[in-house]
């Protein structure tokens, strides 16, 4: 009896498919070495996916990215925003954008590559034709592209707020979007959205941090940003050197965390500071009542320790 043929390298495998984004046509790893019967058994042992005829992904890909790829695309816009972890509207995963070629055609439905789908046919997913700006391997457009397919399927301020998320830096490491490709990321953007880019602040830690920002700039109110206010702990913003304004995250009900936030705000209000906590909801959904009552606050004038 022959020997058995060894199993084909795993570790080789990854390493092709990670260079290349995680998304190979058949040809490269053919050119890789594999032979057909070895890619038919790694497909059987579930060390590949192939979503189109042709193309072979890693396992890892996410669903919604394979849903792109059988189209005929890329993982696009709020759907790949989202994968890279920026700041992006509740329910995003409502809907799957797919990025095309501008020359794209022939696209296939996303749950079924063998049946032919032309735009607008399947509910739950949006197809885009922006030129990229950034030549892509595998299933993701690059972020920039990204930022600039969102411009035509959010409002400016949740623009301005994937941005933020985008250039922030992340555990000391390098921004997604470093700011060598910001005056990019402008200059590819209509002329009447270019400022979404201008009022980009990497300091802000959430969407609401940003909408809040955009907001309190939009009504002319002064204020700071992530201001050390005592030597253990830093306020959102401070309007008029004297309001503290903390922003609640989407999920911010923890114990633990709910009693540090009204540690906090007993010290800040020891050290003479009036402090306004607001919940993600309210910053979302009634931004002209937050208005309201910062400016009501604000006519009341400084608390009297600081008035002095």
């Amino acid at each position: 009896m022959a020997p058995r043929r060894p199993d084909p390298n795993p570790r080789h495998l990854a390493a092709v498919l990670r260079r290349h984004g995680d998304l190979v046509p058949l040809r490269v790893l053919l050119e890789a070495g594999f032979r057909r019967h070895e890619v038919a058994y790694l497909l059987q042992r579930g060390l590949l996916v192939r979503p189109r005829i042709g193309w072979y992904a890693s396992p890892a890909v996410p669903p919604d990215g394979l849903r792109a790829v059988r189209v005929g695309g890329m993982l696009g816009c709020l759907s790949a925003a989202a994968h890279f972890g920026l700041a992006t509207p509740e329910r995003v995963d409502a809907v799957v954008h797919v990025s095309l070629d501008e020359h794209a055609t022939r696209q296939r439905r996303s749950d079924d590559a063998a049946v032919r789908a032309f735009a607008g046919d399947e509910r739950g997913v949006r197809w885009h034709w922006e030129r990229r700006t950034h030549p892509t391997l595998g299933f993701v457009v690059d972020p920039v592209d990204a930022l600039l397919q969102m411009a035509s399927c959010v409002p400016p301020a949740w623009l301005t707020a994937a941005i933020d998320s985008a250039i922030a830096s992340r555990n000391a490491a390098e921004p997604l979007v470093p700011p060598s490709h910001l005056a990019l990321l402008r200059e590819e953007l209509p002329r009447h959205l270019r400022a979404a880019v201008d009022l980009a602040d990497p300091s802000c830690e959430s969407p609401a941090e940003s909408i809040t920002r955009l907001g309190l700039g939009a009504a002319g109110l002064s204020f700071r940003t992530q201001v050390w206010v005592t030597s253990e702990y830093r306020a959102d913003f401070v309007v008029d050197d004297w309001l503290v304004i903390e922003v609640d995250g989407m999920q911010h009900s923890a114990e633990q965390a709910f009693t540090r936030d009204r540690e906090r705000d007993a010290l800040m209000a020891w050290y003479g500071h009036r402090v306004l906590r607001f919940t993600y909801d309210q910053v979302m959904n009634r931004w002209p009542w937050v208005l309201d009552v910062v400016r009501r606050v604000l006519a009341e004038g400084r608390p009297l320790a600081l008035s002095r």
